[in-house]
């Protein structure tokens, strides 16, 4: 039987170490590996296929948007999940393309297997649709570009043109997954 295979990317030992503890229980289910250095990480995506990325986006040797950038120019299959700080959400808004799934930190490990059971479910559908997923970062960002969206429109000083933009992504994003469902 298959074991979807995960690559967990933070610099941050302790972040590892509690997702290796929350996520214990699924070794069973899902091949897991973790590192704390993105170039490392690299290495081994580069010579290997992986199901989902799960990386942090602000590590000093590469960040984890870089990361996914490169990772998803060699593999378009792989299912990208960000990290992120609170402060950091605007990058993580304006990255909806790039990811599947966005979370915030500090984040709860139910919410970790939640994203990773939803890449999951997408790595099922065909490749030409689950291709069409990937790139308008439709599972994940729909709710922060709605926010995103929603602060805009409040903005009197938004231009129409920007709020266009994004209003037009988040339908693209809802339109593919009810195809997909």
């Amino acid at each position: 039987m298959y074991k979807p295979k995960i690559i967990f990317v933070d610099d941050e030992p302790q972040v590892l170490s509690g997702l290796r503890r929350a996520l214990h229980g699924r070794r069973h289910e899902w091949e897991m590996l973790f590192f704390e250095d993105p170039i490392e990480a690299l290495k081994t995506l580069e010579q290997n296929f992986f199901d989902i990325l799960v990386s942090d986006m602000q590590m000093p040797e590469m960040s984890g948007l870089d990361l996914i950038k490169k990772v998803s120019a060699q593999q378009t299959g792989t299912a990208c999940i960000l990290l992120s700080g609170y402060t950091e959400k605007k990058v993580v808004v304006n990255s909806v393309n790039l990811v599947n799934q966005a979370l915030l930190k500090p984040m709860d490990s139910a919410a970790v297997i939640a994203a990773i059971e939803k890449c999951l479910a997408v790595s099922n559908l065909p490749k030409t649709i689950r291709c069409k997923l990937i790139s308008v970062g439709s599972l994940p960002g729909a709710p922060l570009a709605d926010e995103e969206l929603t602060k805009i429109s409040k903005n009197p000083k938004a231009r129409q043109s920007e709020i266009d933009r994004k209003s037009t992504r988040l339908n693209s994003s809802h339109q593919i997954i009810s195809y997909a469902v």
